[in-house]
């Protein structure tokens, strides 16, 4: 090929790459076209983010150019994770304000998908087959869902990053120069700082990568050398994060000269080759790490720790729960494999036809097959692992394309046969965007407006007790400290959980005291023991699996700590439990004020977070049958209100209506919040022996069918019906939208 020739090509690569780039961004662009200045999404200026992730990665640069969080070591800071490092950069240098970053920086790099799905046409000669790809990939469903304007994530780096190692496997492929591969080593290496959980995603990509290399090249000596920067840029170093990957990649820039400068014997090429083999083996656990990350994905039920049972979390997780391959004609909107990964079913066909002949066709494709693999693997893991597949389910789709127009006469018509299919599968993406996907903020302006009144009159020492949803968001807009969220959603929820669902004020109050007085003594032992651990005191000392004693982490949950979790002095749960409700409890020094915090829309979510404590700690048993519905009144017959959810109201005899069965109820109670945050309650009795409440929010127009207990319970009394022990709290911040108490003791 002459000069003018590769010009002219990289010239229309350029084009491709920057027409598809802006298609993608734009299309990223919508949610802000559509909402932007929308007072309820708005906050200083800006729109809000709309994951609650997001606020992890905002409160760790946050703490890098501020020093803030000194009080909370579960903030992260810029050497600890790459998205907050590249947020810090841009923020630092480039003197952007950080909700701007958060806002646009996913829409700007979740667009470069573009490049590699271009370039791989490229290097098969066919540009057209990558640009029609990129634009199809950039856009498609689930990758949209993702990575769109305010879902500040980890996720923009998610995929981008695959791909451009499956581009430089293939390139390496086919010239054969270490230079490809080394360039490939580099894109794993960054990617386990960009996005630490993409480690088992790269190790399954080396994986294959050595198998099919060994299996087709085997006799070529640059194979080896090869496998051997590869296994160092997949091997651990157990050092923090932003070390690991310097001293890899000047591991790997020292081999690259070696290897490029100097010859070596095959057979001491091959040697090392099974050296760095055994060492990446041994110290990334590839093999363990890819299945534990499967079961972890598949496992539902209690977690056992010893002889004490906790409910597993990510049983209640949405979008780690399974879905199915295609739509449910009654509902085709909700979530399936085939709209995620390509928009439509026929599309989803025509990736997995399209995949195959493109492996028969080009057997260097089966490099892309944990991708597809992992895409796949949602109809069992759950929504998240779709995006995975999205660019090879374009690549693949529009290859069968390019195959189906090869029977088209006239070059004219094969372009245009091409370009309105590519058309028509881009359009219920793109539609997907307009049309059926807004996920709001994480706050609204209002409920923010609540969390800066918080902040006002707490310090960072402080400790907000709420469900993990809101854990982060806290950090951001509060600066106070929690002891669940986004990540460390673990044993820990029982104790949240059992805070809102006690019936006890005094047990709340002296749960709440210990779990936080406790837990932030975590770090002082920590530091103080560090090198004397058989000095601390031995409830802080945890035992590894080899028998060995360390100092309990600071994300290790507090609620073992609290019954001397295997431990020869472990306590009885229910006693332990018992003892909490008595006002003569002994509780440890109070150093920091704890706040419970409560949104009115957790109210919808309040039946998950029930199942966490509704349990019995000793048998994994559930303790009652918990009656908490939220509903709407879907329309009225005569004296019967009928609920969506199939339960009926009969208000001329104050009964449920439940499968054909009449329920007495004790309480029709309505509520309405005012603008104040005070809360009108009207109740209005039915039944003595009733053994179910109604509650109407009137605001909402939204009803609660739910058992007497629960109705007694913690969150309902205090947060929708404004009812505390004054003895023991304070309401200090009330609103209609959500409602902040100040523990007294």
């Amino acid at each position: 090929m002459n000069k003018i020739n590769i010009i002219q090509e990289k010239k229309e690569v350029n084009i491709y790459i920057a027409v598809a780039f802006i298609f993608s961004l734009l299309v990223h662009l919508i949610w802000v076209f559509m909402h932007h200045g929308d007072p309820a999404y708005m906050w200083n200026g800006q729109l809000m983010i709309n994951t609650n992730d997001g606020y992890y990665f905002a409160s760790g640069v946050k703490k890098s150019l501020y020093g803030m969080y000194q009080y909370n070591h579960m903030v992260p800071s810029f050497l600890d994770r790459g998205l907050v490092f590249v947020t810090f950069i841009i923020v630092k240098f480039l003197h952007i304000p950080l909700n701007s970053v958060m806002l646009y920086l996913p829409t700007v790099i979740s667009s470069l998908i573009v490049i590699p799905l271009i370039l791989i046409g490229k290097l098969y000669n066919k540009p057209l087959w990558g640009f029609f790809s990129a634009l199809l990939a950039s856009v498609a469903w689930s990758y949209y869902n993702r990575t769109l304007a305010g879902y500040y994530d980890t996720d923009m780096f998610a995929l981008i990053m695959p791909y451009f190692i499956l581009y430089y496997f293939l390139k390496a492929l086919k010239s054969f120069t270490i230079k490809d591969i080394f360039i490939a080593t580099i894109f794993i290496v960054v990617y386990s700082f960009l996005y630490p959980h993409g480690v088992s995603v790269s190790n399954a990509m080396v994986l294959i990568f050595t198998v099919y290399i060994l299996v087709f090249y085997r006799k070529n000596e640059k194979t080896y050398i090869f496998l051997i920067l590869l296994f160092i840029s997949a091997s651990h170093i157990p050092l923090p994060i932003i070390y690991e990957m310097t001293i890899k990649i000047i591991l790997l820039s020292i081999a690259f000269f070696l290897f490029t400068k100097k010859s070596f014997s095959m057979k001491a090429i091959i040697y090392v080759s099974a050296i760095t083999f055994l060492y990446f083996l041994i110290s990334s656990n590839a093999l363990e790490s890819i299945i534990n990350r499967v079961v972890s994905y598949t496992s539902t039920g209690t977690v056992t720790e010893g002889s004490i049972h906790f409910y597993g979390v990510l049983q209640t997780v949405s979008e780690a729960s399974g879905i199915p391959f295609f739509p449910d004609p009654r509902n085709p909107y909700a979530n399936n494999v085939s709209y995620r990964i390509i928009g439509s079913v026929i599309g989803f066909f025509m990736f997995i036809i399209g995949y195959v002949i493109l492996v028969l066709r080009k057997k260097e494709f089966i490099l892309a097959l944990p991708l597809v693999g992992i895409g796949l693997f949602a109809h069992w893991g759950g929504l998240r692992f779709t995006i995975y597949a999205v660019p090879i389910a374009a690549l693949s789709a529009i290859y069968l394309l390019g195959l189906i127009s090869e029977y088209i006469q006239g070059k004219k018509l094969q372009y245009m046969f091409l370009i309105l299919a590519t058309i028509a599968l881009i359009y219920p993406n793109v539609k997907h965007a307009l049309e059926g996907y807004n996920p709001g903020p994480v706050f609204q302006n209002s409920e923010v407006k609540d969390l800066n009144s918080l902040k006002k009159i707490s310090n960072s020492k402080d400790y907000t007790l709420t469900w993990w949803d809101y854990g982060y968001p806290i950090w951001y807009y509060t600066e106070t400290n929690t002891l669940i969220d986004g990540g460390k959603h673990n044993n820990d929820n029982y104790i949240i959980s059992k805070l809102f669902l006690s019936t006890s004020p005094q047990f709340t109050s002296n749960l709440a005291r210990l779990s936080v007085e406790k837990y932030a003594k975590t770090y002082d032992i920590l530091k103080k023991y560090k090198k004397d651990i058989d000095k601390a005191p031995q409830e802080y000392i945890m035992i590894d699996s080899k028998g060995h004693n360390f100092i309990r982490p600071i994300a290790a949950p507090i609620i073992n700590t609290l019954l001397q979790e295997g431990k020869p002095n472990q306590k009885d749960p229910n006693k332990f439990l018992q003892d909490l409700a008595s006002s003569n409890y002994k509780l440890p020094k109070k150093t920091r004020d704890i706040y419970f915090y409560a949104p009115l829309k957790m109210l919808n979510i309040f039946p998950v977070i029930t199942r966490f404590s509704n349990i019995d700690l000793t048998t994994g048993k559930k303790e009652r049958n918990i009656w908490f519905y939220p509903t709407y009144a879907y329309k009225k017959d005569g004296s019967l209100i009928i609920f969506r959810n199939g339960i009926a109201f009969d208000t001329a005899k104050g009964n449920l209506i439940l499968n054909n069965r009449e329920l007495p109820l004790k309480y029709l109670v309505e509520t309405k919040i005012e603008s104040n945050g005070d809360i009108k309650v009207t109740p209005n009795k039915y039944h003595d022996d009733g053994r179910y409440v109604l509650l109407y929010i009137k605001n909402l127009n939204e009803f609660i069918v739910m058992d007497n207990q629960t109705f007694a319970s913690n969150y309902v009394q205090m947060f929708l019906l404004g009812n505390y022990d004054k003895s023991l709290f304070d309401l200090v911040v009330k609103s209609p939208y959500s409602r902040v108490y100040k523990l007294k003791k």
